[in-house]
């Protein structure tokens, strides 16, 4: 084989190589970007519903008027009872896209939202309301210090995900 015909062999070889590799990563990358951006989307708004609702400020307001005596029951945020997070459940495909520490909290997130959204909705459907005020209380501290850290490890999360 000439020196010509070797280097047209092995330029056709590379070219063929790229055309097949290129492709692919670029697809790969389109999806992690769109994985980063959808993650970030649903983290930010969970945030922002927090920032005109003030969902930690009706549980310190629970908080208070339980340790007053004021109440005996635990608040209600209507439509708790029957809340499910479509757009949660739709995350999962795309967090094996992130990087493993990002997917990890990301997991940490939603989960900690979960076990949030289960007190809700027994608080709601009225579940908790046998049982003594000093658990009420418990839950709800409870319930908020995991919301401040779930808010903090939110915004972390979309930061990093910027």
């Amino acid at each position: 084989m000439a020196a010509t015909e070797l280097i047209g062999v092995v330029i056709g070889g590379l070219l063929g190589l790229a055309g097949s590799v290129i492709p692919q990563f670029w697809d790969k990358r389109r999806a992690r970007q769109s994985a980063k951006a959808i993650c970030r989307a649903y983290v930010a708004g969970i945030l922002r519903m927090d920032e005109i609702r003030h969902h930690g400020e009706l549980y310190k307001k629970n908080l208070a008027d339980l340790r007053s005596g004021a109440t005996q029951s635990m608040m209600v945020i209507y439509g708790a009872e029957d809340t499910n997070d479509e757009m949660q459940s739709a995350l999962i495909g795309h967090v094996g896209l992130l990087s493993p520490d990002v997917a990890r909290d990301m997991v940490i997130f939603c989960n900690m939202l979960d076990g949030l959204r289960v007190d809700l909705k027994a608080m709601s459907s009225g579940a908790m309301d046998d049982i003594p005020v000093s658990d009420k209380i418990r839950i709800l501290e409870n319930d908020l210090r995991m919301w401040d850290e779930t808010k903090s490890l939110g915004r972390e999360l979309v930061n990093r995900l910027s």
